[in-house]
C-alpha cells in the first residue's frame, strides 16, 4: 500500500461497520484521489454485530435482528448488491403480528398500535396487556402540552413522557427497543424514530 494513502480506522464489526469498510474498500479512493486503506477492529471473536443465529436440534434461531423494515430501501438493496437477494425471505402475512410475554403469559399487541401510538381506541381499551392506571395514563397523550424545545432526547424519555411508564415497559421497550436491538434509554428519538417526534410536532401546530 502507497504511503499516501488515506487510513480509515472503523471500530466495531455490526452492519454499520462492515458496511461502511465494504463502500470504502469499493470506492478504492477518498475524494482527493488517494487509495483508502481500511482498518476494522471488533472486540469479539466473531463479525455481526447483535446479529446471531444459533443452529440447534435442526432450529434456526435468531438471537439479534432478524429482519428490516421494506419501506426503507437500503438494507435490501446491499443484500442484492451482495448477490444475497435470492436469499431474501420476507414476512408471512397471517403471521405478521407482535406478542410480549408479561408476567408468564403472552399478549397480542392492541391491533391499530402505530410504533407505541394508539390509533383503534377500542382494541387499546380491551387489551390485557395493560392495567386500567396505564390506559389512563396513555389517554394523557391527548392534552399532554408537546414538547417545546428541539432537543433530542432518548426513546425512553419520549415514551414515558407521552404515556407513561408502562406503555414504556410493555410497549415501547420491546417495540421500539426491539427493532433497533438496543437500549432504549440510550436510542436516540430522532435517530431511530424521527416520525413520532415530527408527529408530536406537528400536533402540536394543529393544536
Amino acid at each position: 500500500m502507497s504511503e499516501n494513502a488515506f487510513s480509515v480506522v472503523i471500530g466495531g464489526g455490526g452492519v454499520s461497520g462492515l458496511t461502511a469498510a465494504y463502500r470504502l474498500l469499493k470506492a478504492g479512493k477518498n475524494a482527493n484521489g488517494r487509495p483508502v486503506k481500511v482498518t476494522l477492529i471488533e472486540t469479539r471473536n466473531r463479525l455481526g454485530g447483535n446479529v446471531r443465529t444459533e443452529r440447534t436440534g435442526g432450529f434456526v434461531i435468531d438471537g439479534g435482528p432478524d429482519a428490516w423494515v421494506t419501506a426503507k430501501p437500503h438494507a435490501s438493496a446491499l443484500a442484492k448488491e451482495l448477490g444475497l437477494g435470492d436469499r431474501l425471505i420476507g414476512t408471512t402475512p397471517e403471521n405478521r403480528r407482535v406478542l410480549v410475554l408479561d408476567r408468564g403469559r403472552v399478549h397480542p399487541f392492541p391491533e391499530g398500535m402505530l410504533l407505541t401510538v394508539p390509533t383503534q381506541v377500542w382494541p387499546f381499551l380491551k387489551t390485557r396487556l395493560l392495567s386500567p392506571v396505564g390506559k389512563a395514563r396513555a389517554g394523557f397523550d391527548l392534552i399532554l402540552p408537546r414538547k417545546s424545545t428541539p432537543d433530542d432526547e432518548s426513546i425512553a424519555s419520549f415514551v414515558r413522557r407521552r404515556f407513561g411508564s408502562e406503555v414504556l415497559q410493555k410497549i415501547g421497550a420491546p417495540l421500539l427497543g426491539g427493532v433497533f436491538a438496543g437500549d432504549v434509554e440510550k436510542l436516540s428519538m430522532r435517530a431511530t424514530f424521527p416520525q413520532l417526534v415530527e408527529l408530536e410536532k406537528n400536533t402540536a401546530a394543529s393544536s
